[in-house]
């Protein structure tokens, strides 16, 4: 990661989408935009390609937090933190299904936001790292198996 961490703010209400940027500026990271529905969270994600996203699951239009999380997720690998005030067993089951960094319940608090954030960064980067010693790993394999192995 170059620079402050970016993270896309995806909330419908205004007084909550401010009051995050707020916060998150605050603990110094970018928000380099904010979306107030799921269409508008997945086009950004593609635009922006931040490092995290911090969704809101209920949201106006079509598409609720949960389904554009679960795209973005699958599209870029960006880790999604989400928010809601709705805690059902149907809700956060379906949140679950698509690998979520975490999950901040409403009303929440600055330090539950930096906890959540700091934690979802770090469990990224070394998901990054990860992948990166898998491709490694791959690649010296072959260029070992190309070589053949000599018998006596």
């Amino acid at each position: 990661m170059n620079g402050k961490p970016q993270i896309l703010v995806v909330e419908d209400e205004l007084l909550v989408a401010q009051d995050l940027l707020e916060i998150l500026t605050g603990f110094g990271y970018d928000v380099p935009g904010i979306a107030n529905s799921g269409e508008g969270a997945i086009r950004l994600a593609g635009e922006k390609r931040p490092d995290l996203v911090l969704m809101d699951i209920n949201l106006t239009g079509e598409m609720d937090g949960i389904t554009a999380g679960g795209e973005i997720r699958s599209r870029w690998g960006i880790p999604i933190i989400y928010a809601t005030a709705y805690t059902s067993r149907t809700i956060v089951d379906r949140a679950k299904k698509t690998s979520p960094s975490g999950f901040i319940f409403k009303p929440y608090n600055d330090m539950q936001i930096e906890i959540a954030v700091e934690i979802a960064l770090h469990s990224a980067g070394i998901e990054r790292q990860l992948k990166e010693y898998e491709e490694t790993i791959k690649v010296l394999q072959q260029a070992d198996s190309g070589r053949g192995s000599p018998h006596p």
